[in-house]
C-alpha cells in the first residue's frame, strides 16, 4: 500500500497581539490529490528556525498555543512528520521534496500580480527557478525581464509590548517634617515576569514641601528611565 502525499498550511489566531497574550497556531494537512483526511503523527510549529512545540494531527488539524512569544516580528511555519504508514510528511516551506502543484502563474501570458496571490499573477516566459536558504522561491520571468519572488509560506505575528501600570504609593507625615521617601508599585506583569525584568528608576514627585500646611497633596509618577524589553509604561496613576 502506497502512502498518500500531503500538503500543509498554517494559520494564526491573530496577526498582532500584546506580549503575554495567548496565540493559537493551527495547521491543516490535506492529501494531494484528495484521498482521505490525514490523522496521526505530529506537526511541529516553528518561529523561524526555533521550534515552538508540537501538536498531534487529528482529522487533518493540529494546534499549538503559546503566550511566550517575545516582542517583535515572528515568522511562523509548520512541518508534518507523517504517520509512518498512510500519510507522508510535508512542510509549509518550499523544498526539493515538496508536492508538485501550481505555486505561481494563472496560465495567461502577461505581467501582473505583484503583492497579490502568486497563483493569480501573470508571467511571460518563465525560464528558471531558484530557492534560497529561507525557502523563498525566485522565478526568472524572462519575457518581463525581471525576477519574481514568491515568499516562503510563513505567517507573520507581531507581538507588541504589554502595558505596565505605575501607581504612586500613598504617604503621610507630621506637619513641619520632611517628606518621606516617595515610592511606587508596578502591576501588569505576565508570563511569570517580575520587576527584575525592568531597569532604571521612575520619577516621583509631590507638590508638598516641608512648609506645606495640613492637607492632601498629589504625588505624581512618570516613567523616568524605566525600560523593559517586553513592556511599556503608559499607564501612570
Amino acid at each position: 500500500m502506497l502512502s498518500s502525499a500531503t500538503a500543509i498550511s498554517v494559520a494564526v489566531s491573530a496577526g498582532s497581539v500584546s506580549y503575554g497574550t495567548n496565540e493559537t497556531l493551527t495547521a491543516t494537512v490535506v492529501t494531494v490529490p484528495a484521498s482521505g483526511t490525514p490523522t496521526g503523527g505530529l506537526v511541529t510549529f516553528y518561529d523561524g528556525t526555533t521550534t515552538l512545540g508540537t501538536g498531534t494531527l487529528t482529522s487533518g488539524t493540529a494546534t499549538y498555543s503559546t503566550s511566550a512569544l517575545a516582542t517583535g516580528l515572528h515568522a511562523i511555519h509548520a512541518a508534518y512528520a507523517g504517520d509512518g504508514l498512510n500519510f507522508l510528511g510535508s512542510s509549509t516551506a518550499v523544498g526539493p521534496n515538496s508536492i508538485i502543484t501550481t505555486v505561481a502563474g494563472n496560465g495567461t501570458w502577461g505581467f501582473s500580480g505583484d503583492a497579490g496571490r502568486a497563483t493569480a499573477a501573470e508571467l511571460l516566459g518563465p525560464t528558471g527557478l531558484a530557492i534560497d536558504a529561507s525557502g523563498n522561491l525566485f522565478i526568472a520571468d524572462n519575457g518581463n525581464q525581471r525576477v519574481r519572488e514568491l515568499a516562503n509560506s510563513v505567517l507573520p505575528i507581531t507581538v507588541v509590548k504589554a502595558d505596565l501600570t505605575l501607581v504612586a504609593n500613598s504617604q503621610s507625615r507630621t506637619y513641619g517634617t520632611a517628606n518621606p521617601a516617595l515610592t511606587d508599585q508596578m502591576t501588569g506583569f505576565v508570563n511569570g515576569d517580575t520587576a527584575s525584568v525592568v531597569t532604571g528608576t521612575p520619577t516621583i514627585s509631590t507638590t508638598a514641601t516641608t512648609g506645606s500646611g495640613v492637607g492632601t497633596y498629589a504625588i505624581s509618577v512618570a516613567a523616568g528611565t524605566l525600560a523593559a524589553a517586553n513592556y511599556d509604561f503608559t499607564t501612570l496613576v
